[in-house]
């Protein structure tokens, strides 16, 4: 019986071993197989294959210069259209802009005496009213008195209509004395007036385009009729330049430019671009190209292509698109967008045992902890994603899907912590 009893107790022993390898094998493994795995989800997204790169703006540019030193004084908002003849701007020279100050001033005073005037006369206008109609119950009074053969009274009479008479005199000579004043601020505002046109010059277009108040030096340098001579070195040496607008806005120089006229309706990007993606690019063929200073895509054409200076092109883009939210760059960053892929969007490096061509490869899913993998095929790719999709029915790939990040050494059924 004790050796039953026994044999019976290795039993419940061996049964309770097997229970507890059943129950804590599979975390244990989970654990150690499982433990800081990355996921994440596959969402819907787009992604671009482009190329960031820095060029130069190429316009045909007509400069402005000033008759003499001093200031300017816009009369267009930078980037507008104008017509030919159109008024540009003021120019006066520093005197002038001193005698305008000195002007306002008159204007201040001239307008503070016509106010006075104005509110005097508004004052003593009953007060002539009054005094008129006193004079005229005197005028009555005296011919009274002539019936009366009063001569006192009359005197009298005559005496109050003088003081009456005297008074509005006094009032019609202070108001007198203010036009006298208007006059001579008057008088001395149309010799300054005179003296500040002789030093000021209006400024009118000789050219229709758009206007520019961003003037960099490069004008004359940089136009479209030297564009097929351009070379990878030219452009580099501009990279070398300290190319920005004057610093002093609103000041002029004698001959020298203070504004521009943009003309046509293309501008013109130069960059240096390596062979391998030149070559890419076809001469009259549209492209994508990103203005990233004003966060726009317009339509580009690549017009010129110059021979290799080692694995080095220089590429001259043209547009027509974004003249007048340009006017003030000259040196700026773009994307040559060379694809645009929409669809299930993934990390690239969760993509393995891909083809040569690129177009195939495998991910790993997790579908109910478990390590699930399947061929997808790769539409696009940038440098840090992929745009995927499903095989076929078997190969299903979905929204929301949760895959691994980087599925090296992962296997087929390996218990997946999310």
């Amino acid at each position: 019986m004790q050796e039953g009893n026994k044999n019976k107790g290795i039993k419940l022993g061996v049964l309770m071993i097997v229970l507890f390898l059943l129950m804590y094998i599979p975390s244990l493994f989970h654990w150690i197989y499982g433990k800081d795995i990355a996921t994440d989800i596959i969402r819907s997204g787009a992604i671009e294959d482009s190329i960031n790169l820095d060029g130069f703006i190429i316009r045909d540019e007509e400069p402005i210069e000033s008759p003499f030193e001093g200031k300017y004084i816009p009369e267009v908002g930078e980037g507008e259209k104008i017509p030919v003849k159109y008024k540009i701007a003021t120019v006066l020279k520093d005197t002038s802009a001193k005698d305008l100050e000195r002007l306002s001033k008159l204007d201040s005073d001239i307008l503070k005496l016509k106010k006075d005037k104005s509110e005097k006369q508004g004052l003593f206008s009953q007060d002539l009213i009054k005094l008129d109609g006193n004079i005229s119950e005197k005028v009555v009074s005296i011919a009274m008195a002539c019936n009366e053969s009063n001569f006192e009274k009359l005197n009298d009479v005559r005496d109050e209509i003088d003081s009456i008479i005297h008074k509005k005199a006094e009032i019609l000579s202070s108001l007198g004395t203010s036009d006298s004043q208007i006059d001579a601020l008057k008088l001395q505002r149309n010799n300054l007036q005179a003296l500040i046109n002789s030093g000021t010059k209006q400024i009118y277009a000789n050219s229709p385009g758009i206007i520019s108040y961003n003037v960099d030096g490069m004008e004359r340098t940089l136009n479209p009729m030297g564009i097929s001579s351009i070379k990878v070195n030219d452009i580099i040496e501009l990279a070398k330049k300290d190319i920005k607008p004057a610093v002093n806005i609103g000041n002029v120089q004698v001959n020298k430019p203070f504004a521009k006229i943009i003309k046509g309706i293309y501008i013109y990007i130069a960059v240096v671009m390596d062979k391998t993606n030149a070559d890419m690019l076809k001469l009259g063929k549209n492209v994508n190209v990103r203005i990233n200073d004003i966060n726009k895509i317009v339509n580009a054409v690549p017009i010129s292509i110059s021979g290799a200076d080692g694995n080095k092109c220089a590429v001259i883009f043209k547009t027509d698109k974004a003249l007048s939210e340009t006017t003030f760059l000259r040196k700026i960053n773009i994307d040559v967008i060379k694809n645009s892929y929409e669809g299930l969007e993934v990390s690239y490096k969760s993509l393995f045992d891909i083809s040569p061509d690129g177009k195939k490869g495998r991910i790993v899913l997790v579908k109910a902890n478990d390590a699930t993998i399947r061929n997808v095929e790769i539409v696009g790719r940038n440098g840090e994603f992929a745009i995927i999709t499903g095989i076929d029915k078997k190969e299903i790939v979905s929204l929301y899907d949760t895959y691994v990040i980087n599925p090296s050494n992962i296997k087929e059924g390996q218990l997946i912590i999310k």
